[in-house]
Formats: structure tokens, C-alpha cells, sequence
């Protein structure tokens, strides 16, 4: 039968094809169980067919293709997909923005008024905190974490919680950690 109409009416046609199914799997019992006790002693009890990320990509990459033929992943759908498999084996030095793009805030600067406005005006939810020299990242700021933080107290970054992000862990796990 046709996939798309299976897809659609999927509970209403094996409602309606159920008793012939069970008649087939009666009717092939006698041949398939012992095949199957073969290929469970040949093979390994509990053989699973799993894919590899590459093959899901592929997969996902194909129905993409296929948008206007009738599939149903645009290609904006695809891309994301296809990123976050990708995650699972890049490292966080590998998708890093180039210092000289990045906005940093040194350790020892002050949040008054200033720095705080021009933090939020920037719209980051992380900003990379340096030490002595603007290519020393030694973690970020949150954002959200300078609500607790006064202007007129002018306390130094180094009163907000860092969080270290380390070049070698996988961007998973960095994806794990900012989600908290």
C-alpha cells in the first residue's frame, strides 16, 4: 500500500487487516520460529539494528532534499537537526567565535552603571570574563546573574559567579551546562 495512505488511516487499516495478519503469522509459524532460533544462536540473542550518526545524518539530509517532492523537513528544519547530531563530536575550541569578534569584560572592571548598560546593550546572555589580557578567557558571566547586582555598589566581575568552560569538552556538555 501506499506509504501516504498508510501514514494517514494507519490505525483504521491494520484494524481492518489484523485478522489476516494474525492467520499469516500462524500460517508461517511453523516455518519462521525455528529460523529465527537459527539466527538468534548464528547472530546473538537481542541483535539490534541501530544507526550511526552518520546514517542518521544522511537520512535526515535525503528528506530534507526531498522537501518539495512531498517530505516534510524544510531545509532551516535540516540544518538544526543536522547541527545538533554534529554536537555529540565537537569540541567547544572547534565552534569558539574569534576573540577579536567577541566581547569580553576584564575581572577586575567595576559593574557600575556603564558597563552594566553596555553588557545588556551588546544582548548577550554570556559574557567572557579575561584575566590581565583580553586573550586569557578564564570562564563567563551569565547575564541573568548581574540582576542581584547593584550599579551604585560597583562591585568587580569577580563577585559574580564565573563559570569555567573548558576548550576540550565536548559542545554537548557545554550545551548540558548553560541550560541550567
Amino acid at each position: 500500500m501506499p506509504q501516504s495512505v498508510c501514514s494517514r488511516y494507519g490505525l483504521a487499516i491494520g484494524a481492518k487487516v489484523a485478522s489476516a495478519v494474525r492467520a499469516l503469522v500462524w500460517i508461517c509459524f511453523p516455518i519462521a520460529y525455528p529460523i529465527s532460533k537459527l539466527l538468534d544462536y548464528f547472530l546473538g540473542n537481542g541483535h539490534v539494528a541501530l544507526f550511526r550518526i552518520a546514517e542518521v545524518q544522511t537520512l535526515v539530509n535525503f528528506y530534507g532534499n526531498e522537501a518539495g517532492k512531498g517530505a516534510k523537513l524544510t531545509h532551516d528544519e535540516t540544518t538544526i537537526i543536522v547541527r545538533a547530531l554534529q554536537l555529540a563530536q565537537k569540541i567547544a575550541k572547534e565552534t569558539m567565535t574569534s576573540i577579536s569578534d567577541t566581547f569580553v569584560v576584564d575581572i577586575n572592571a567595576k559593574l557600575d552603571r556603564n558597563l552594566i548598560k553596555l553588557i545588556l546593550e551588546k544582548g548577550h546572555r554570556r559574557v567572557p570574563v579575561y584575566y590581565d589580557q583580553p586573550t586569557n578567557i578564564i570562564g563567563l558571566i551569565l547575564v541573568k546573574n548581574l540582576l542581584t547586582t547593584h550599579p551604585t555598589d560597583e562591585a568587580p566581575v569577580k563577585s559574580v559567579i564565573i563559570h569555567k568552560i573548558l576548550k576540550y569538552i565536548i559542545c554537548v556538555k557545554v550545551l548540558v551546562l548553560f541550560s541550567t
